[in-house]
């Protein structure tokens, strides 16, 4: 399997919004998805070199909706989002129930180091595959007893 990432999702929101002026902030595409140095860079995507650590951020939101069954911040709108990443606000570790009963202690730590703030201290992309190998392990072995 391979992620790939929701770069059409910007071309398709600035086509079929237009609402929002050539002057916005607000960046179109899969914001909930997106990691935060992308939404608050001003002139976005020139300014920046996009690198494998922004896409470990969205593997890590990708872990979340998988995990969690909702999507990275379900409960708000696209600009409350944005906002909230400006403030340094972080997704919230969803309440313990049946639905949410994948997320171990160990999942929620992985998710975490996704989501550091400075991209250069985020897992390599090899290092997230190594945990989800490990994962998996983990789960063949239980499977098998």
């Amino acid at each position: 399997a391979c992620l790939m990432d929701f770069g059409l999702s910007t071309v398709l929101g600035r086509l079929l919004d237009d609402s929002v002026n050539e002057d916005s902030k607000i960046q179109h595409g899969a914001i909930r998805w997106t990691a935060p140095e992308l939404l608050t860079t001003h002139n976005y995507p020139t300014d920046l070199k996009l690198t494998t650590k922004h896409n470990i951020y969205s593997f890590g939101c990708v872990m979340f909706h998988v995990l969690s069954l909702v999507i990275p911040w379900h409960d708000i709108d696209d600009y409350t989002i944005f906002q909230k990443i400006l403030c340094g606000e972080d997704i919230l570790h969803p309440e313990t129930s049946d639905a949410t009963s994948n997320i171990t202690d160990t999942c929620w730590d992985q998710i975490e180091q996704c989501w550091l703030v400075d991209p250069s201290t985020r897992p390599s992309a090899l290092m997230a595959l190594d945990f989800i190998k490990s994962e998996l392990e983990v789960l063949k072995q239980d499977v098998s007893t």
